[in-house]
Protein backbone atom coordinates (compact mmCIF):
# COMPACT_ATOMS: atom_id res chain seq x y z
CA UNK A 1 0.00 0.00 0.00
CA UNK A 2 1.33 3.42 -1.01
CA UNK A 3 0.41 6.36 1.20
CA UNK A 4 0.29 9.95 0.02
CA UNK A 5 0.45 12.70 2.62
CA UNK A 6 -1.68 15.74 1.74
CA UNK A 7 -1.07 19.00 3.61
CA UNK A 8 -3.67 21.64 2.86
CA UNK A 9 -5.27 24.56 4.67
CA UNK A 10 -8.86 24.14 5.77
CA UNK A 11 -9.88 27.72 5.17
CA UNK A 12 -9.77 27.86 1.37
CA UNK A 13 -12.70 26.13 -0.32
CA UNK A 14 -11.37 26.60 -3.86
CA UNK A 15 -7.97 25.05 -3.12
CA UNK A 16 -9.57 22.30 -1.06
CA UNK A 17 -11.97 21.43 -3.88
CA UNK A 18 -9.13 21.19 -6.40
CA UNK A 19 -6.97 19.07 -4.08
CA UNK A 20 -9.97 16.82 -3.43
CA UNK A 21 -10.35 16.27 -7.17
CA UNK A 22 -6.66 15.38 -7.48
CA UNK A 23 -6.89 13.04 -4.48
CA UNK A 24 -10.02 11.37 -5.85
CA UNK A 25 -8.23 10.79 -9.15
CA UNK A 26 -5.24 9.28 -7.31
CA UNK A 27 -7.50 6.99 -5.30
CA UNK A 28 -8.63 5.29 -8.51
CA UNK A 29 -5.44 3.27 -8.22
CA UNK A 30 -6.24 0.45 -5.81
CA UNK A 31 -3.01 0.47 -3.79
CA UNK A 32 -3.14 4.16 -2.77
CA UNK A 33 -4.20 5.53 0.58
CA UNK A 34 -4.33 9.17 1.66
CA UNK A 35 -3.33 10.78 4.96
CA UNK A 36 -4.47 14.39 5.41
CA UNK A 37 -3.30 17.17 7.67
CA UNK A 38 -3.70 20.92 7.83
CA UNK A 39 -0.77 21.43 10.18
CA UNK A 40 2.69 21.80 8.61
CA UNK A 41 4.23 21.33 12.06
CA UNK A 42 2.87 17.75 12.05
CA UNK A 43 4.88 16.73 8.97
CA UNK A 44 7.65 15.11 11.01
CA UNK A 45 5.20 13.13 13.10
CA UNK A 46 3.46 11.81 9.98
CA UNK A 47 6.72 10.85 8.26
CA UNK A 48 8.05 9.09 11.36
CA UNK A 49 4.80 7.26 12.09
CA UNK A 50 4.12 6.03 8.57
CA UNK A 51 7.06 4.60 6.58
CA UNK A 52 4.67 3.86 3.68
CA UNK A 53 4.43 7.54 2.77
CA UNK A 54 5.80 7.72 -0.75
CA UNK A 55 4.81 11.25 -1.69
CA UNK A 56 3.79 14.59 -0.16
CA UNK A 57 1.29 16.96 -1.76
CA UNK A 58 1.07 20.37 -0.16
CA UNK A 59 -0.05 23.94 -0.65
CA UNK A 60 3.11 25.97 -1.21
CA UNK A 61 1.60 28.92 0.67
CA UNK A 62 1.28 26.69 3.73
CA UNK A 63 5.00 26.17 4.26
CA UNK A 64 7.05 27.23 1.26
CA UNK A 65 10.57 25.89 1.00
CA UNK A 66 10.87 25.57 4.78
CA UNK A 67 8.46 22.66 4.59
CA UNK A 68 10.61 21.09 1.86
CA UNK A 69 13.62 21.38 4.19
CA UNK A 70 11.70 19.57 6.94
CA UNK A 71 10.66 16.80 4.56
CA UNK A 72 14.20 16.44 3.25
CA UNK A 73 15.50 16.05 6.80
CA UNK A 74 13.39 12.90 7.10
CA UNK A 75 13.83 11.59 3.59
CA UNK A 76 15.87 13.51 0.99
CA UNK A 77 14.49 11.48 -1.92
CA UNK A 78 10.78 11.66 -1.09
CA UNK A 79 8.77 13.17 -3.97
CA UNK A 80 7.18 16.49 -3.08
CA UNK A 81 4.44 18.19 -5.09
CA UNK A 82 3.86 21.84 -4.18
CA UNK A 83 0.58 23.31 -5.37
CA UNK A 84 0.51 27.03 -6.02
CA UNK A 85 -1.99 29.47 -7.46
CA UNK A 86 0.53 32.16 -8.27
CA UNK A 87 3.99 32.47 -9.71
CA UNK A 88 5.68 31.97 -6.31
CA UNK A 89 7.73 29.11 -7.65
CA UNK A 90 9.66 31.49 -9.90
CA UNK A 91 11.18 33.12 -6.82
CA UNK A 92 12.94 30.02 -5.49
CA UNK A 93 16.71 29.75 -5.55
CA UNK A 94 19.02 27.04 -6.79
CA UNK A 95 19.05 25.16 -3.48
CA UNK A 96 15.66 23.73 -4.46
CA UNK A 97 17.40 21.63 -7.08
CA UNK A 98 18.45 19.25 -4.33
CA UNK A 99 14.79 18.45 -3.58
CA UNK A 100 12.68 15.95 -5.45
CA UNK A 101 10.26 18.85 -5.86
CA UNK A 102 7.61 19.44 -8.51
CA UNK A 103 5.46 22.54 -8.75
CA UNK A 104 1.84 22.23 -9.84
CA UNK A 105 -0.52 25.08 -10.50
CA UNK A 106 -4.01 24.86 -9.01
CA UNK A 107 -5.51 26.02 -12.33
CA UNK A 108 -4.15 23.02 -14.23
CA UNK A 109 -3.97 20.45 -11.43
CA UNK A 110 -7.08 18.49 -12.38
CA UNK A 111 -5.58 17.19 -15.60
CA UNK A 112 -4.66 13.59 -16.35
CA UNK A 113 -1.11 14.81 -16.91
CA UNK A 114 -0.87 15.77 -13.22
CA UNK A 115 -2.10 12.36 -12.11
CA UNK A 116 0.32 10.61 -14.46
CA UNK A 117 3.23 12.77 -13.25
CA UNK A 118 2.49 11.92 -9.62
CA UNK A 119 2.17 8.19 -10.32
CA UNK A 120 5.33 8.03 -12.44
CA UNK A 121 7.32 10.00 -9.84
CA UNK A 122 6.14 7.67 -7.07
CA UNK A 123 7.05 4.63 -9.18
CA UNK A 124 10.54 5.99 -9.87
CA UNK A 125 11.05 6.73 -6.17
CA UNK A 126 9.95 3.23 -5.14
CA UNK A 127 12.10 1.56 -7.81
CA UNK A 128 15.16 3.30 -6.39
CA UNK A 129 14.27 2.20 -2.86
CA UNK A 130 13.89 -1.49 -3.60
CA UNK A 131 17.04 -3.23 -4.85
CA UNK A 132 16.62 -5.09 -8.17
CA UNK A 133 17.20 -8.47 -6.49
CA UNK A 134 14.33 -7.87 -4.07
CA UNK A 135 12.03 -6.84 -6.91
CA UNK A 136 12.74 -10.17 -8.66
CA UNK A 137 11.55 -12.09 -5.60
Amino acid sequence: MKTILVLAPKNNEVKDAILNEVVDALLTQSDISITRSSLPAAIGRHLEANPRICCVLYDFALGGLDLCDQIQNYNPDLPIFAFTDSEDYLEVDLKTLKFNLHFLNYRTAQSDVTQELIFSTIDEYLEELVPPFSQAL
